[in-house]
């Protein structure tokens, strides 16, 4: 599974935060104050959703190596 279809089964508010800080960069001050949460539960959304992106990530497993296509090791 790739990050962004694992971004995309987040709860929106958790969504909204690491779409805002991890892919664009907004530092959590800005966040908090663009959607209308303290920075501490823009911290805790970000925590939580990044131990569900880990859990999502790790059970899809990796995506096959493109070298493994054809190779006569």
């Amino acid at each position: 599974m790739q990050v962004n279809e694992a971004v995309d089964k987040l709860p929106d508010r958790q969504r909204t935060c690491v779409t805002l800080h991890f892919l664009l960069g907004v530092p959590v001050k800005e966040v908090a104050s663009l959607i209308g949460l303290s920075r501490s539960t823009v911290r805790s959304h970000l925590a939580v959703a990044m131990n569900q992106l880990a859990i999502e990530l790790t059970e899809s497993g990796p995506p096959p190596a493109a070298h493994e296509k054809g190779h006569h090791g």
